[in-house]
């Protein structure tokens, strides 16, 4: 017989992750057991990750930020950490800090880039979400400076009316990749509305002639 020794604040841990990963309304027993693990050792990295994680899919975000800060604290590495402060603080409407967190995210995981232009669709997805969404782009960029996220955050700047912004980040897409059509369709549009007709056939032409 092979005998498996683990501690008890893992066994607490163990038990609480199994509940979250159930799936079956066992939040509150999964914090209970998370934060039994922590009382018992308070160094238990994956303890505070997870209850962090649960508190932030319960919207309390303020306690998860408690949370994953501890884990900065114990692990100064960890990108997930650092990514899911930041998430939290932009659903708080704290948008520097969301933005020096994100940078620290992808700073030790490039890979973790682009989770801020998912925010920005899922926000566009509302018109009365169209500043979150602006808010989420510009995160976004000040990580990820390409193409795409200059016309998405363009695309919700024409329809919420800011059309001047909306002519900046259109020229900026375009000025960095130059052979994409719906970025001229996307110009065109702003164009008539701003009753440049010439300059918008002019875009038209060009999207077709790409397409």
């Amino acid at each position: 017989l092979i005998k498996l020794e683990i501690s008890l604040d893992q066994a607490y841990y163990l038990r609480g992750l199994a509940y979250y990963q159930a799936n079956d309304n066992k939040e509150i027993e999964g914090i209970n057991d998370f934060t039994a693990a922590i009382n018992l050792n308070s160094n238990n990295e994956l303890a505070y990750l997870y209850r962090g994680i649960v508190n932030q899919d319960l919207s309390n975000f303020s306690d998860a930020i408690k949370d994953y800060e501890v884990v900065t604290e114990i692990n100064s590495k960890n990108d997930d950490a650092w990514l899911k402060i930041s998430v939290c603080n932009f659903f708080l409407g704290n948008y520097d800090k969301a933005k020096y967190q994100y940078k620290n995210a992808t700073n030790l995981n490039p890979d973790k880039k682009g989770e801020f232009k998912l925010i920005g669709l899922i926000n566009d997805l509302s018109p009365l979400n169209c500043d979150k969404a602006i808010e989420a782009f510009t995160i976004e960029l000040s990580v990820n400076n390409i193409s795409e996220v200059y016309f998405l955050r363009a695309e919700v700047f024409r329809k919420k009316g800011s059309y001047k912004q909306a002519l900046y980040d259109y020229n900026a897409a375009i000025e960095m990749t130059s052979n994409i059509s719906k970025y001229y369709i996307g110009r065109a549009k702003l164009k008539m509305k701003l009753l440049d007709f010439r300059g918008g056939l002019i875009d038209s032409d060009k999207a077709l002639e790409l397409n």
